[in-house]
């Protein structure tokens, strides 16, 4: 008995719900935040699973302690640091 769903499925599905709903707030919020006269950014990294390969950047960005409404935006990159040796241009 039950529903026969793969974990990959239930994740699919999770992303294409986020996309649906919150990308149209993130991007709102970004266009908002490009307009402020003053922005704070941070760039974090570290390895992915400690792979020597891989590399992943958290990007936060904030805007300044005089604004009214206060937004925070994360940004989230892996990186392949291998892929222009295996793909050279």
């Amino acid at each position: 008995m039950g529903l026969p769903i793969t974990r990959k499925e239930i994740s699919n599905r999770h992303i294409k719900t986020s996309q649906y709903y919150l990308e149209p707030l993130y991007n709102l919020l970004r266009e908002r935040l490009l307009t402020q006269p003053l922005l704070h950014a941070d760039e974090t990294s570290y390895r992915v699973l400690e792979s020597d390969s891989q590399l992943t950047y958290y990007w936060t960005f904030l805007s300044g302690k005089a604004e009214k409404q206060g937004i925070t935006l994360y940004h989230h990159v892996l990186i392949d640091l291998f892929i222009s040796y295996f793909n050279p241009l």
